[in-house]
């Protein structure tokens, strides 16, 4: 039944947060997060997004880091993502 003035058409945008992208980037929040010396702020952000990421699902240890591919749909991710991947590949500065 229509109403004047109401419409009946809905919109439904299917989405989930517990793709691989967020399971690599959860992974690699935990992982820092268990690093020592890391400064407070950082740690309070870290903490923040960890929270942010409650709803994916955790990556099992030994398990592979899922693969992600780059999109425009992910474009605003490409940074964090790479960074993730350097973080669960053990890389570093020196």
């Amino acid at each position: 039944m229509n109403l004047p003035g109401h419409s009946t058409r809905s919109r439904h945008r299917w989405f989930t947060t517990d793709i691989a992208e967020n399971r690599s980037l959860r992974a690699a929040v935990e992982r820092l997060l268990r690093l020592t010396g890391v400064p407070r702020a950082v740690r309070t952000r870290l903490m923040h997004q960890r929270a942010r990421l409650a709803d994916v699902t955790p990556l099992v240890r030994g398990q592979a880091v899922p693969a992600w591919q780059a999109s425009r749909l992910n474009a605003r991710d490409h940074h964090p993502l790479h960074l993730a991947s350097l973080v669960l590949e053990g890389a570093s500065a020196e």
